[in-house]
């Protein structure tokens, strides 16, 4: 049982044993997160040529570089709505970003 008291969920409440590789197509995408996240991946596929012109190795790592867009635009949106971040966090995800943007060369 997941969410609130007393409701059933069909969702699963446990963490899959192993990873799977295409996860972004199998999350709910009632969740804005979700579907902001799948958008900008899909973008920037597009951007680097579609899904056939990319190796697995380009895959992940856009993979990861749409996430951490996404994560770094959401700290941005609570410093400026007047929300605290951990700046220490925001640091790292801003590293990890350039890193991964040198990596696919945009």
């Amino acid at each position: 049982m997941a969410g609130k008291r007393g409701m059933r969920s069909g969702k699963a409440t446990e963490i899959p044993a192993r990873y799977a590789q295409d996860f972004l197509s199998g999350l709910d995408r009632r969740c804005r997160a979700a579907r902001d996240q799948k958008v900008l991946f899909n973008q920037l596929v597009d951007e680097c040529g579609g899904l056939d012109g990319l190796g697995l190795l380009e895959l992940e790592t856009l993979r990861r570089f749409a996430h951490l867009c996404r994560r770094i635009g959401k700290q941005e949106e609570t410093e400026l709505t007047g929300g605290g971040i951990d700046q220490a966090a925001m640091n790292d995800a801003t590293r990890s970003w350039l890193g991964l943007l040198r990596q696919v060369e945009l």
